[in-house]
Protein backbone atom coordinates (compact mmCIF):
# COMPACT_ATOMS: atom_id res chain seq x y z
CA UNK A 1 0.00 0.00 0.00
CA UNK A 2 2.73 2.22 0.66
CA UNK A 3 4.61 1.55 -2.10
CA UNK A 4 1.38 2.88 -4.13
CA UNK A 5 0.52 5.68 -2.20
CA UNK A 6 4.55 6.90 -3.47
CA UNK A 7 4.15 6.52 -6.75
CA UNK A 8 0.67 8.16 -6.46
CA UNK A 9 2.90 11.09 -4.85
CA UNK A 10 5.45 10.79 -8.08
CA UNK A 11 2.80 11.13 -10.45
CA UNK A 12 1.44 14.33 -9.37
CA UNK A 13 4.68 16.18 -8.36
CA UNK A 14 5.16 19.68 -9.43
CA UNK A 15 8.28 20.61 -11.66
CA UNK A 16 10.10 23.61 -10.27
CA UNK A 17 12.36 25.90 -12.95
CA UNK A 18 15.25 24.35 -15.10
CA UNK A 19 18.35 22.49 -13.90
CA UNK A 20 21.80 23.60 -13.94
CA UNK A 21 24.14 22.75 -16.45
CA UNK A 22 24.47 19.03 -16.21
CA UNK A 23 21.88 18.34 -13.88
CA UNK A 24 18.33 16.61 -14.70
CA UNK A 25 14.87 17.38 -13.58
CA UNK A 26 13.86 14.30 -11.86
CA UNK A 27 10.47 15.27 -9.76
CA UNK A 28 11.02 18.13 -7.96
CA UNK A 29 15.17 17.89 -8.01
CA UNK A 30 17.57 18.56 -9.97
CA UNK A 31 19.94 15.57 -9.90
CA UNK A 32 23.61 14.91 -11.64
CA UNK A 33 24.64 11.26 -12.36
CA UNK A 34 28.15 9.96 -12.65
CA UNK A 35 27.38 7.41 -14.67
CA UNK A 36 26.22 8.72 -16.95
CA UNK A 37 30.10 10.71 -17.73
CA UNK A 38 31.67 7.48 -16.46
CA UNK A 39 32.68 8.75 -12.98
CA UNK A 40 33.53 6.47 -9.80
CA UNK A 41 34.63 8.28 -6.70
CA UNK A 42 35.17 7.33 -2.89
CA UNK A 43 32.00 8.19 -0.97
CA UNK A 44 34.14 11.21 0.33
CA UNK A 45 35.67 12.21 -3.16
CA UNK A 46 32.01 12.02 -4.78
CA UNK A 47 30.54 14.30 -2.05
CA UNK A 48 34.03 17.05 -3.04
CA UNK A 49 33.08 16.86 -6.66
CA UNK A 50 29.17 17.35 -6.21
CA UNK A 51 30.58 20.17 -4.39
CA UNK A 52 32.47 21.48 -6.81
CA UNK A 53 29.09 21.54 -9.16
CA UNK A 54 27.33 24.51 -7.02
CA UNK A 55 27.40 26.28 -3.99
CA UNK A 56 23.92 24.08 -2.86
CA UNK A 57 24.70 21.36 -4.91
CA UNK A 58 26.03 17.80 -2.47
CA UNK A 59 25.58 14.55 -2.51
CA UNK A 60 21.83 13.83 -3.32
CA UNK A 61 19.76 13.15 -0.20
CA UNK A 62 15.66 12.27 -0.10
CA UNK A 63 14.04 14.84 1.54
CA UNK A 64 10.59 13.09 1.74
CA UNK A 65 11.79 9.70 0.94
CA UNK A 66 9.09 8.20 -0.39
CA UNK A 67 8.63 10.60 -2.79
CA UNK A 68 12.23 11.02 -3.31
CA UNK A 69 12.96 7.38 -3.60
CA UNK A 70 10.39 6.43 -6.37
CA UNK A 71 11.21 10.06 -8.84
CA UNK A 72 14.91 8.49 -8.57
CA UNK A 73 13.83 4.55 -8.59
CA UNK A 74 11.42 5.36 -11.62
CA UNK A 75 13.48 7.93 -13.12
CA UNK A 76 16.58 5.05 -13.34
CA UNK A 77 14.28 2.18 -14.64
CA UNK A 78 12.98 4.17 -17.38
CA UNK A 79 16.44 6.14 -18.56
CA UNK A 80 18.62 3.29 -18.26
CA UNK A 81 16.85 0.42 -18.66
CA UNK A 82 19.67 -0.38 -21.73
CA UNK A 83 22.45 0.76 -19.79
CA UNK A 84 23.74 -1.77 -16.89
CA UNK A 85 25.53 0.43 -13.82
CA UNK A 86 26.15 -0.87 -10.37
CA UNK A 87 25.24 0.99 -6.82
CA UNK A 88 25.30 4.60 -6.62
CA UNK A 89 25.99 7.20 -3.68
CA UNK A 90 23.79 8.87 -1.86
CA UNK A 91 24.30 11.69 0.88
CA UNK A 92 23.56 9.59 3.99
CA UNK A 93 26.03 7.28 6.06
CA UNK A 94 26.65 5.91 9.55
CA UNK A 95 26.55 2.94 12.00
CA UNK A 96 24.86 0.69 13.34
CA UNK A 97 21.01 1.87 13.84
CA UNK A 98 22.56 5.18 13.57
CA UNK A 99 22.21 6.79 10.10
CA UNK A 100 22.11 10.42 9.10
CA UNK A 101 21.69 12.38 5.91
CA UNK A 102 24.32 14.65 5.19
CA UNK A 103 21.63 17.30 6.24
CA UNK A 104 21.67 16.16 9.56
CA UNK A 105 17.93 14.16 9.29
CA UNK A 106 17.81 10.88 10.62
CA UNK A 107 17.66 7.80 8.09
CA UNK A 108 15.36 5.05 9.54
CA UNK A 109 17.72 1.86 10.18
CA UNK A 110 13.72 0.38 9.65
CA UNK A 111 12.97 1.96 6.49
CA UNK A 112 11.07 -0.36 3.95
CA UNK A 113 13.69 0.45 1.39
CA UNK A 114 16.49 -1.06 2.89
CA UNK A 115 17.82 -3.98 0.90
CA UNK A 116 17.83 -7.28 2.98
CA UNK A 117 20.16 -7.53 6.00
CA UNK A 118 20.67 -3.27 5.59
CA UNK A 119 21.90 -1.01 6.88
CA UNK A 120 24.37 -3.13 8.69
CA UNK A 121 26.20 -3.45 12.20
CA UNK A 122 29.48 -1.49 10.53
CA UNK A 123 30.20 2.04 10.06
CA UNK A 124 29.51 2.76 5.87
CA UNK A 125 28.15 4.77 3.04
CA UNK A 126 24.64 4.88 1.98
CA UNK A 127 23.94 3.58 -1.80
CA UNK A 128 21.47 3.05 -4.16
CA UNK A 129 21.34 -1.16 -5.62
CA UNK A 130 19.22 -2.44 -8.35
CA UNK A 131 17.49 -5.38 -7.00
CA UNK A 132 19.76 -7.44 -9.21
CA UNK A 133 22.96 -6.27 -10.82
CA UNK A 134 22.29 -4.48 -13.77
CA UNK A 135 18.65 -4.85 -13.35
CA UNK A 136 16.37 -2.05 -12.37
CA UNK A 137 13.07 -3.79 -11.48
CA UNK A 138 13.49 -2.13 -7.78
CA UNK A 139 16.15 -0.12 -6.49
CA UNK A 140 16.73 -0.71 -2.61
CA UNK A 141 19.48 1.12 0.43
CA UNK A 142 22.04 -0.40 0.77
CA UNK A 143 25.48 0.46 2.65
CA UNK A 144 29.13 -0.51 2.26
CA UNK A 145 32.81 0.87 2.45
CA UNK A 146 33.21 4.05 1.98
CA UNK A 147 36.81 4.07 0.51
CA UNK A 148 35.20 1.77 -2.46
CA UNK A 149 34.86 3.45 -5.31
CA UNK A 150 31.50 3.78 -6.99
CA UNK A 151 29.09 6.00 -9.36
CA UNK A 152 27.15 8.71 -7.03
CA UNK A 153 24.32 11.01 -7.29
CA UNK A 154 24.69 14.30 -7.00
CA UNK A 155 21.45 17.00 -5.94
CA UNK A 156 21.31 20.63 -6.41
CA UNK A 157 20.10 22.59 -3.87
CA UNK A 158 20.84 20.64 -0.80
CA UNK A 159 21.50 22.21 2.89
CA UNK A 160 24.18 19.93 4.21
CA UNK A 161 26.49 19.41 7.25
CA UNK A 162 30.25 19.79 6.16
Amino acid sequence: MLHVFCFLLGLVAAVHGACPEAFHQVGEGCYYFSHKHGMKMTWSLARDFCQTLGPEADLAVLDNLCNDYHHLSHYLIGEDIHTPIEAMYIGADGYGTSWFWIDSRALSPNSVYWFEANPTTAAGCVFMLPEKPHTYKKIFLSTGICTDTRYFICQNEIHARH
